[in-house]
């Protein structure tokens, strides 16, 4: 590679079988000056981790009572992009589902919920604003109005209701909840 960003190493078995390929970024190696991984997880973070994507993507698997995943079923273009946005989103979203939206001012009166997401996915708000139609048409985010105290229209939120549930079921925790109806 003519800049040298990356650089890799063919890992051979003893039998000269090709295993894999080591491969290093050679600007954040300069920085961090180590290989280890910001995401190396012990096992009980990678259960959580895989439960969460699981419950966001997973397929469903019938007999082991999985249900399928929010997008489950999300095929075609843009299908990745809509995928690593909601994982984004749940991420960064409250425990009461609301994502923290972008501060500033928003060019092309596209919303501050767009800009929020493009600024998740590095794109433009413009292309932040298709997602986010997409993610609303399957149901996986709500951009609901803040109330507000006097007569002037709230703002709007940017909502995963799947955070905000979770969140609910995780607080209930006694056998009959009397503030939520859980059984």
């Amino acid at each position: 590679m003519a800049a040298k960003t990356l650089t890799t190493e063919v890992v051979t078995a003893a039998s000269g079988r090709v295993e894999g390929v080591l491969c290093r970024a050679e600007p954040v190696w300069e920085v961090r000056g180590e290989y280890e991984a910001p995401l190396a997880l012990t096992k009980k973070e990678f259960a959580v981790l895989l439960s969460l994507l699981e419950a966001l993507f997973a397929p469903g698997w019938a007999g082991v009572e999985t249900p399928a995943g929010l997008l489950a079923l999300r095929r075609g273009r843009g299908a990745a992009t809509d995928r690593l946005a909601l994982l984004l989103l749940v991420l960064h979203a409250r425990e009461d589902g609301t994502v923290p939206l972008v501060g500033g001012t928003v060019k092309g009166g596209r919303g501050r919920c767009a800009a929020t997401l493009a600024k998740l996915l590095g794109c433009s708000v413009s292309g932040g604003s298709k997602v986010l139609a997409r993610l609303r048409r399957w149901k996986v985010v709500e951009t609901p109005l803040r109330r507000a105290r006097s007569a002037v229209q709230g703002k709007k939120l940017l909502l995963v209701p799947a955070v905000a549930g979770a969140s609910a079921d995780a607080d209930c925790g006694r056998a009959q909840c009397g503030a939520c109806g859980h059984p």
